[in-house]
């Protein structure tokens, strides 16, 4: 069996360890930077991939913010358009309603008396403005409107009209007795001829399309008379908030 000296010094030995060591440190350096840099190319392609997604997202939401815009003010622009058609529509259509409805009501208007207005403008209440000759004429139209009562089997009314007229009948429902004066008193004077207001209740309302105008303006807006002050305003005279009265008091 042979036998090994090795008569080198031990820094020999050490050199080659070191020479060794930054050798597999060199490999291993490139491989982590190759490592890295791979690493950080593909965080890159990300990050720019995120970034393009952001702006495409950013356009899209800005179109759609202002399509959106563009309908609301669409129909906003449209909404009176729409609301008058849906009026004119709803109207041609009470025009039969009303006109049966007319027909209906002049059977039972007593023929000798002078219609001025008949408004159903709500649908609901029917009011009659007419004129007759004397309190007899004022009795038949008044009886003449009842027999469209439905507690007399009539079609039209919802109760009792009532009306308005000559004295002994401002309830309608007092029977009217010619006034018998004393002797030595002064007769009534009745005035011809006779204005009659009649209100009624219909027993089938008619549905009244709705008005496309809307509400008026609330005070202090377009519709506050001339010369209103805006609100909050202090009274023509008195001193502003936060001013100094002038001295000697207000002249």
């Amino acid at each position: 069996m042979a036998i090994k000296i090795d008569l080198l010094p031990a820094t020999v030995g050490l050199k080659r360890q070191l020479k060794l060591a930054l050798l597999v440190s060199a490999g291993v350096l490139v491989v982590a930077g190759s490592t890295l840099a791979v690493l950080s190319e593909q965080k890159r392609l990300e990050l720019e991939k995120v970034v393009d997604d952001r702006d495409m997202y950013k356009t899209i939401a800005q179109k759609t913010q202002n399509a959106q815009t563009a309908a609301s003010t669409a129909n906003t622009a449209r909404a009176p358009f729409e609301g008058a058609i849906d009026f004119m529509s709803s109207a041609t259509k009470t025009g039969p309603e009303r006109a049966a409805l007319l027909n209906l009501l002049r059977q039972y208007i007593y023929e000798n008396s002078v219609v001025n207005a008949i408004d159903i403008s709500d649908g609901t209440n029917v009011t009659i403005e007419a004129t007759v000759r004397a309190p007899d004429e004022y009795a038949r139209f008044l009886l003449g409107l009842r027999r469209a009562s439905d507690l007399n089997g009539g079609l039209l009314f919802a109760g009792l009209p009532k009306a308005s007229g000559p004295g002994g009948f401002a309830n309608g429902a007092i029977p009217f007795v010619r006034p018998n004066p004393a002797p030595g008193s002064q007769p009534v004077v009745i005035l011809y001829p006779i204005k009659v207001t009649a209100k009624g209740i219909l027993k089938n309302p008619v549905t009244v399309p709705a008005d496309p105008v809307g509400a008026a303006p609330a005070p202090g807006a377009e519709g506050a008379p001339p010369g209103t002050p805006p609100t909050g305003a202090a009274p023509p005279g008195a001193t502003p908030p936060g001013a100094t009265p002038p001295a000697g008091g207000a002249q």
